[in-house]
Order: structure tokens, then C-alpha cells, then sequence
């Protein structure tokens, strides 16, 4: 259901709001490198591996941490409808944690209202997929791929440079399988958490 609702949320910002708008566009670039992603369950899950050397029992054990580096890049549409500005757009990037990797594809639609000379403010929500994620270590470790939610609230402030402030929520999981002697301490690990977002905005 989550996947399915996930697709249709990128089919709406894909072709919807551009067919309906009357207004003449411009392109909108979101570069995001100085992103943050804070998910509690991260600083909770881990893999192990027993074994025995000699008289001894060893554990290996491997797990991630609390905070995870997000660069990632967006670009849309951007209409002006009197007093709002709108904008669909699609985006990517990568989730860096200290033992895994994980690709990372949105669909956003945003609302900004001015305030100021050179300032905006407004929602967000949209839709995101993770794919292709990868364990860093001697584990064993695979994840699924998987859809979820990711909603907040932005801030732009600049005239020629622009720079980009957002706070969103993430919801989103991964079932996760092992093999070769580990375990994992969850059958699913909780990517979702705070993401803080901090970049520039380029308008063409």
C-alpha cells in the first residue's frame, strides 16, 4: 500500500501540476551536499558473528550509528500563482552511514508565501524510495528496497545566491536478511527519522 501511494504521489508531480498550470515556469535546483539524517533506530541496530579460536569464543559484531551524511540534489518546475510559489520536482541522492550505503530517490511538491525582499517560507511533502543499499564491514548483511513518506517545512533566503533551509521527517523501513553465521538484532531496520537540510537554490 505504502509503495503504491508512493507512486502515485511521483505520478501527480511528475505531469499533473504541469498540465494544469496556466502560468509560465522556470527550472528550479535544489544542491543539498551539507544534509543530515538523524533515525534512533540506526543507533540501535546491529549484526553479529560468533566463532571460536582456539579455547576462546570470539563475537564479531558490527552496527550502525545514530546520524547518516545526505548529499542530494533536486530539480523541478517552479509556477507562480499570485501570492504562492509551487514547485514539483524530482530528486536523488545518497544515505552515508557508517556501515552502509543507500540510494535515495524522491518526488516533492513545495509551497512557498514571501516574507521580506528575499524570502520564502513554506511546506513540503513527497515521496521516497531507497534502493541498492549496501554494507559496509565483514558482515553479510542485504537490505531491501523500499518506499515511504517525507514531509517538513522550508526556508529560502537570498537574491542572486539563494540558500535553502528545510526540517522534514522521514518514514521509511527495510527488511533486512544475513547470512554466513550473522544476525542481525531486527528483522527491519527504521531509517525514518529528522533530516536536516541545508544547500543552495538555483532559478532558470
Amino acid at each position: 500500500m505504502r509503495a503504491s501511494l508512493c507512486t502515485v504521489f511521483t505520478a501527480v508531480c511528475l505531469f499533473g501540476l504541469p498540465a494544469v498550470a496556466e502560468s509560465d515556469f522556470e527550472i528550479v535546483v535544489d544542491v543539498l551536499p551539507g544534509t543530515l539524517l538523524i533515525s534512533d533506530d540506526l543507533d540501535s541496530f546491529e549484526v553479529r558473528r560468533p566463532s571460536v579460536e582456539g579455547d576462546f569464543a570470539i563475537v564479531d559484531a558490527e552496527e550502525t550509528s545514530l546520524i547518516s551524511i545526505v548529499p542530494n540534489v533536486k530539480v523541478g518546475l517552479g509556477f507562480e500563482f499570485d501570492d504562492v510559489y509551487v514547485t514539483p520536482s524530482l530528486g536523488t541522492g545518497l544515505i552515508l552511514n557508517t556501515r552502509f550505503r543507500s540510494w535515495m530517490f524522491r518526488a516533492d511538491l513545495a509551497a512557498d508565501w514571501r516574507f521580506g525582499r528575499t524570502g520564502t517560507i513554506g511546506p513540503h511533502i513527497g515521496a521516497i524510495t531507497l534502493t541498492d543499499t549496501d554494507w559496509f564491514g565483514d558482515g553479510k548483511v542485504d537490505f531491501s528496497s523500499d518506499s515511504g513518506f517525507i514531509y517538513g517545512g522550508h526556508v529560502t533566503i537570498g537574491h542572486d545566491i539563494v540558500f535553502v533551509f528545510s526540517v522534514d521527517i522521514i518514514d521509511v523501513e527495510l527488511d533486512v536478511t544475513t547470512s554466513d553465521g550473522w544476525t542481525a538484532n531486527d528483522t527491519n531496520v527504521d531509517l525514518g527519522g529528522l533530516m536536516l537540510n541545508f544547500g543552495v537554490r538555483g532559478r532558470f
